[in-house]
Parts: C-alpha cells; sequence; structure tokens
C-alpha cells in the first residue's frame, strides 16, 4: 500500500519512485483520478482502489502535464472522460513521452497489464479559469506553464483542493 495521505474525499498515492504523486479524489458525483502513475503494481492499486469506491459514479482521469511519469497509467483505467490541457493534446512531442514509458520499461524490464499510449482527452482546457461542472462538483483549471509547456493546476471548489501537478514538488 503507498497510500501517504487520506481523509474522506482525498486519498494521495506515492511511488517509490521519485516520490511521484497520484491524487484520487472522490466527491458525491466523480471519482477523479490526477496522474497514475508509475509502477503498474502501483498504478493498478490505484485501479483497485478506485474500483472499490466508484459506485456507480462516473470516473474523469486527468493529467496535470504531459511528462511520461505522469501519463504511463492512463490505459489502465477506463475513464468516462478525459481531461488535459489544449498544449498537451497539441504536443508534437506525442510520440517521444510513449516512447520514453517503453523505453523506461524496457529498461527495467516491465511488463504492464494495460498499452501505453498518450492520453486522448475528452475536454481539454484552452484558457485560464475554464470550468467543468459535473452534479455538484465543480471543477476550473488555470493554465501553468513552466514545468512543461502544457502544464495545468486543477481546483475542486468544495473541497478547497488544489492539485499542482510538479510545482510542489521538492526534489525538482
Amino acid at each position: 500500500n503507498n497510500i501517504i495521505y487520506k481523509d474522506q474525499q482525498v486519498t494521495i498515492f506515492q511511488s517509490a519512485l521519485f516520490q511521484t504523486n497520484s491524487t484520487v479524489v472522490c466527491t458525491d458525483d466523480v471519482v477523479m483520478v490526477f496522474d497514475p502513475a508509475w509502477l503498474p503494481d502501483e498504478v493498478m492499486n490505484i485501479k483497485h482502489y478506485v474500483d472499490g469506491i466508484r459506485g456507480k459514479r462516473e470516473l474523469f482521469l486527468i493529467f496535470t502535464h504531459s511528462d511520461y511519469d505522469h501519463i504511463i497509467g492512463y490505459k489502465a483505467f477506463d475513464a468516462d472522460k478525459v481531461f488535459t490541457s489544449k498544449a498537451m493534446d497539441e504536443n508534437p512531442k506525442k510520440f517521444e513521452a510513449v516512447e520514453q514509458c517503453l523505453d523506461f520499461d524496457e529498461k527495467y524490464y516491465i511488463r504492464r497489464p494495460y498499452p501505453l499510449e498518450y492520453p486522448a482527452p475528452d475536454f481539454t482546457v484552452f484558457r485560464d479559469g475554464v470550468q467543468y461542472k459535473h452534479g455538484q462538483t465543480k471543477i476550473t483549471f488555470y493554465l501553468t506553464p513552466g514545468h512543461t509547456a502544457d502544464s495545468m493546476m486543477v481546483v475542486i471548489w468544495q473541497i478547497g483542493l488544489c492539485i499542482a501537478g510538479d510545482y510542489l514538488c521538492n526534489v525538482e
């Protein structure tokens, strides 16, 4: 179990690699998974956790940016909606991001029970302040280029939570 934080609505999983965090947020309306990352067992642990709490709620996958360690768990989930920034969707280096995933797995002889693919969004964030509402869950997206050209932060208002991607990483 790689859970480092848990309350009624937020569960943070931390990978053994680079202390990469993946966050699961559960509201009355939806379960959101942010940046499902790293090792296959870790990603599958997140998936099993989500399967156990989901119930009849929709599942959203939200990617804060396109670094390969943040997208590597994408196809482990059968999401109802996938969210990225427009810049991430239009990333001219999509192939390279997937190649980094494949190279990592090849280097360490890792086999995954799901394919490695670049996220295909159902909803793209094209400017600051774009909102998405699902039931009573209101999500606001902010473009935050810097760490990567396609980074974004996400605020879930009713629980006062901001997911900042790698911006609060004390390692980088």
